[in-house]
């Protein structure tokens, strides 16, 4: 935490607070508010006129009609508002809900960086949609981050939602999560891919894309195709240097991942790659395609991969491992494999890793069951 933050958890003592000096505070505040004490901590917060940081803890908040409004006039009076995370899970955040916060947070003219957990709530298309397309007007946004996770997004309002990313002029670290939305398809994914390669600023971007393992066991949910659109898209980022993607449970298989890895081997300013295949039905043809796309990233330092849970056999294993010495400047790497077959040669493993040089391997977890 900020030396300089100031951490309030009660509401009495918020108010007798200096509000007017406040330049950065953590308010964790959301838990067992009645109606009338809302409206004094919307009043509270409208007088911290000096306010840049602002972290605010709302899960438990439970909105209701007009809340979110009053909370983002509030914000917008802090006129001096650069930096702002809310945390709301839990909140029977619905359509409406988002897009009146989404509108009432125009008035942070100065706002740069914008966090939302608004995970395990109610939002659907017209929700995600509308909160995107208000904090558009936003334009000095260079770092957005919104949660999904859990909520009720499908293919609709992720297309409409990805036509809205190249209104955000200056947006160069974006992060949006979808895990667990069961509506989103293979149109969904082509069309955020074809939102993200108008990111010209883009550099750094993580993706949570996964299903839940228990929903998803045994359907397909992503085509090849998606997956080749998405890495064609990617490909188009040119500045971008630091990709996290999570593409657990969504059973494409080699193909999607061959796909994929097509568009990838052309990021050639990545230098961090984070990729999360778990349970995605791949073989030794798909991860043969991973390592052919690692050995073109020349700039790549940082690697973490999660193979957990596929049908990829001993010896193709083995050859990926062994393909990594040619990633010359590679030097960190956390590699995840989960397979019963890879038993018999969990020492030829180990020793292949520490033979490349100069490679810090601490993190990495490799079990056979």
């Amino acid at each position: 935490m900020n030396k300089k933050q100031i951490q309030f958890s009660d509401l009495n003592q918020f108010k007798d607070s200096s509000l007017s000096t406040h330049t950065d505070i953590r308010l964790f505040l959301g838990r067992n508010l009645q109606d009338q004490q809302k409206i004094l901590f919307f009043s509270l917060l409208a007088q911290c006129q000096a306010l840049q940081n602002l972290d605010l803890y709302l899960s438990g908040f439970k909105f209701q009609s007009k809340q979110a409004s009053e909370l983002g006039l509030a914000l917008s009076s802090c006129e001096n508002l650069e930096s702002l995370n809310i945390d709301s899970e839990w909140d029977n955040i619905n359509d409406q809900v988002a897009c009146d916060f989404g509108f009432s947070l125009q008035g942070c003219k100065k706002l740069s960086q914008l966090n939302l957990n608004f995970s395990n709530n109610e939002i659907g298309d017209n929700g995600a949609f509308g909160l995107l397309a208000a904090i558009s007007n936003c334009k000095n946004i260079s770092t957005l981050k919104i949660c999904f996770d859990v909520n009720q997004v499908g293919d609709t309002g992720l297309i409409k939602l990805a036509s809205e990313l190249k209104s955000f002029d200056n947006l160069s670290n974006l992060k949006l999560g979808f895990y667990d939305n069961s509506k989103i398809s293979s149109k969904g994914i082509s069309a955020l891919g074809s939102g993200l390669a108008l990111c010209l600023n883009l550099q750094k971007l993580e993706l949570k894309l996964a299903k839940h393992p228990d929903q998803w066991k045994g359907s397909i949910s992503v085509e090849s195709s998606a997956l080749t659109d998405l890495g064609f898209s990617l490909s188009k980022c040119h500045k971008l240097k630091v990709l996290k993607i999570g593409l657990n449970q969504n059973y494409f298989g080699d193909d999607g991942l061959i796909g994929f890895c097509s568009g990838l081997a052309n990021c050639k300013g990545l230098t961090f790659l984070q990729i999360s295949l778990q349970n995605d039905e791949i073989s030794g043809k798909g991860i043969l395609a991973l390592s052919t796309a690692l050995q073109k990233l020349s700039a790549l330092s940082d690697l973490d991969v999660n193979f957990n849970q596929n049908q990829i056999d001993a010896v193709s294993t083995l050859n990926f491992i062994k393909s990594l010495k040619n990633c010359q400047n590679t030097r960190v790497l956390k590699l995840y494999i989960q397979d019963e077959k890879l038993k018999s040669v969990g020492r030829q493993l180990s020793s292949q890793i520490l033979k490349i040089q100069g490679l810090v391997t601490n993190n990495s977890f490799i079990k056979y069951i």
